[in-house]
Formats: C-alpha cells, structure tokens, sequence
C-alpha cells in the first residue's frame, strides 16, 4: 500500500484504532491515595519474588543466531489489578529502563555494568498496598517506577548514577521553509488523553478523567491522536531507526492527530510488494508529516550502572 494513498484516510483509520482500543484499554484505576500521598508512606514492595529465567536465555540466543541483526522489542514490566508489578524474561538493563523512565529512549542511554546485565533474564513479580493505575506505553506509573527502584537496589544491590553527556542528537524540524505540514499531521481537537499525559488518581464529577488516546504500532503503521511535538520526539527514540535522543525544534504548540505508515523490511515476511513500496521510517516523516529529523549535537542525560549482583532466586 503507498503511503500517500493511505494518507488520504487518515481519519478512518484513527477511528478504526479508537474502536479497537476501546476494547482493550481498561479504565483508569481510581485510588484513595495521590502519588504524592503514597510517596510518603510507601517506600518498598510488601513482597516481592525474582527468578531467574534460563529458558528464556537459551530461547533468544537461538533466535538471535537465526535472525542475526535484527530488532527484538525489550522486555516490559507492567502493573495489574491488586497493586502487583510483573515482568517477564527481562534483562536488568530492561528493569533499569522502565524503573527509572527510559522505556523509549535510545539504547545508548543507559550504559556499563558487567556483561551479564544484557543477557541473564530475570521473571518477577511484585505487590504493594497501593492500587498501581494501569501501565502505559509510556512506561510503568510513577510510584511502580520509585518501587521498582527500591527492588533492584535491595535485590541486584544495583548502584546508578545520573550524568549528562554532549553527545550527536536528532533535531525534529519542520521540512518545508513555509512551515506546511504533511497530510498526515492535523491539529487535534484535544478530546483525548495522549499516553503520555498521567490519569489523575482522584477524579471528580467536575473533572473527569479524559479516556485514553487511540495508539497504534504495528504491521508498519504508528498512529495516536493529541500528542504534543515534545511527547513525540520523547517516543522517537524507540524506533531502532532512530535509537537517538530527539529534542523539539518544531515551534508546533498544542497536541496533534498524526499517523505514520512505513515500511517493515528486516524479516523475509515483510517483503511483499506492497509493504516494499511504502519509504522507511525515517524517511516517511517528511512527506507524510512535514516533519524531518536533522543531525546536530546536544546534551543527553544518561544512566551509568556502576554495579550490580545477581540475585539469588526466591
């Protein structure tokens, strides 16, 4: 499919993506306690179990000799119904990510520690008193975030400092010199919470929580309604096109309906005629979005894991 010719039905695909995530998203978990509140009170898991998980290892070094170079999506950690925080055949880079917020950004953002780090893989599952509100694609909740923190410090004994680094960036610009944006950017009505806004924990009649945005990343399309310029150059680096910190050069002010289709080429499945017709991702942002991403050099905040233990299973 060309993606100009799925440009022109942006509207109805959103709303196709709205319908399927009214199914599937829950609604947002309303606590008794703020996160602020929680912070106070709660410091640490009730109870936690860590488990090394040796099938997993062996499963993805298989698979990593039969598809050599190509992408894997990482392991998350995610919150259920109960206050519990689960993660599954996750390396301990993959925990420091999401218990520190670097889900999305680029790999190289989070660096050194022994060599195991990248390659035991660990299955945990903790609880808490507090209801945790549902994991996002932005990554776990604040307070699941600061648990987990505490988890890994107490299990790994894991150490982390904070530095920031000059370091080559990616600049997200507008591409035409007149400012016109492509066709498949449009301002957003706004009646929508994007996944990167946080669900207020106490709501109200007077100030209801807005439902989720529709998201969708999958067979070559990423499509979400009402996010921001500087939200998006935060998701970004997810792509392993991009695998770069990306800052906001744009000057667009407000959240905006967006949709991108490219091309998925690093599997033989993915070669037919019609996804080899669509451009790469990097390249599809102009055309289809107005947007483009410019080389330049900046400031990176980074984590820097300075030891760790493995833990002893229990």
């Amino acid at each position: 499919m060309a993606p100009m010719a799925t440009s022109r039905r942006l509207p109805r695909v959103l709303r196709l993506v709205g319908l399927a995530l009214l199914v599937s998203v829950a609604a947002p978990t309303v606590s008794t306690l703020t996160y602020g509140q929680a912070a106070a009170v709660i410091s640490k898991f009730d109870s936690a179990s860590v488990r090394r998980n040796t099938v997993a290892e062996v499963e993805r070094e298989a698979t990593d000799r039969i598809a050599a170079g190509v992408a894997r999506p990482p392991g998350r950690a995610r919150t259920l119904p109960g206050g519990v925080v689960l993660g599954q055949a996750m390396t301990l880079r993959e925990l420091i990510r999401d218990a520190y917020g670097y889900r999305n950004r680029a790999s190289s953002d989070v660096i050194d520690g022994p060599a195991w780090v990248d390659t035991d893989r660990y299955d945990f599952q903790a609880r808490t008193s507090l209801e945790l509100p549902q994991t996002g694609v932005a990554g776990l909740p604040p307070d699941a975030e600061r648990l987990l923190q505490a988890l890994l410090a107490d299990r790994f004994k894991l150490r982390i400092r904070k530095e920031t680094r000059d370091r080559p960036i990616f600049e997200l610009v507008l591409a035409k010199p007149d400012g016109a944006l492509g066709p498949n950017l449009r301002k957003s009505p706004g009646q929508c919470r994007s996944f990167y806004q946080a669900v207020p924990v106490v709501a109200s009649r007077d100030n209801p929580p807005r439902p989720a945005c529709p998201f969708q990343l999958a067979n070559g399309v990423f499509a979400t309604l009402n996010l921001t310029m500087e939200e998006l150059t935060r998701f970004l680096p997810a792509f392993p096109s991009i695998n770069t910190t990306v800052v906001d050069k744009t000057g667009l002010q407000g959240g905006y309906d967006l949709q991108v289709v490219y091309q998925l080429a690093d599997l033989a499945a993915n070669r037919t005629p019609q996804m080899m017709e669509r451009p790469l991702f990097n390249d599809a942002l102009e055309p289809q979005l107005g947007l483009k991403l410019r080389p330049a050099q900046g400031p990176v905040e980074m984590l820097i894991v300075e030891s760790a233990e493995r833990p002893v299973d229990n």
